[in-house]
């Protein structure tokens, strides 16, 4: 009698296992541009706003998104993590930010120009245009154009639209405290011209199309 309790109790086990597990995943679509767009998944419209986006609730499975005549197929399954989708293709920007004794470290004026001379181990090699001349510099941030932007590869602390902090509390016994921010193109450069740089800045567009793009 024991036995057959115990082996009822195991199958209703599994089965509530069964009833919890993730079928699908949100994901963030987002819309860097000044104007709203429409895109179509699989099927269904989805009008997005202007400097703004919406989550959708992605079954797992095959997948379909257009945008602008043009088609991307793709996967969804349970081994992937949070990402923004970005159908126009366009720039963002992700942003290492160190903290040390509750103030920002190294001005990014500083940092972005060519003769300053001043790099990290930890900065990217990045190709911008500063005043109409394409150069490559290396600097704290860099610019990503893929169709997904998954938060697991680019670990952000901040989110699109949240603010930078002017400082954060650092762990005990820890000299800094480094910070991951994701922005819109056009946004990352705002916030530069608020910090004080004056340089004409933009990243090379991207070239891509959304067939170009088979799987995430």
């Amino acid at each position: 009698m024991k036995k057959i309790k115990y082996t009822l109790l195991l199958i209703c086990s599994l089965m509530l296992v069964g009833c919890f597990e993730k079928t699908s995943i949100e994901h963030w679509i987002d819309n860097p541009t000044t104007s709203d767009i429409k895109v179509v998944i699989d099927g269904n419209e989805l009008a997005i706003p202007a400097n703004s986006g919406v989550n959708y609730k992605f079954e797992f499975g095959q997948h379909n998104l257009s945008y602008n005549n043009d088609t991307v197929n793709f996967t969804v399954d349970s081994s992937q993590s949070f990402a923004i989708i970005n159908p126009t293709l366009s720039n963002y920007v992700i942003y290492r930010i160190e903290y040390k004794k509750d103030s920002v470290l190294g001005g990014v004026s500083d940092i972005i120009s060519i003769a300053a001379g001043k790099k990290d181990e930890d900065d990217y090699k990045t190709s911008i245009i500063i005043n109409g001349e394409l150069v490559e510099i290396e600097a704290p941030f860099k610019a990503i154009n893929d169709l997904f932007i998954n938060k697991e590869q680019y670990k952000w602390d901040y989110f699109l639209d949240d603010p930078v902090p002017d400082s954060v509390k650092l762990r005990k016994f820890k000299s800094k405290s480094i910070k991951m921010k994701i922005f819109r193109e056009n946004d990352f450069f705002k916030f530069l011209k608020k910090i004080g740089v004056k340089d004409e800045m933009r990243f090379p567009a991207n070239s891509k199309k959304l067939s170009d793009f088979t799987q995430q």
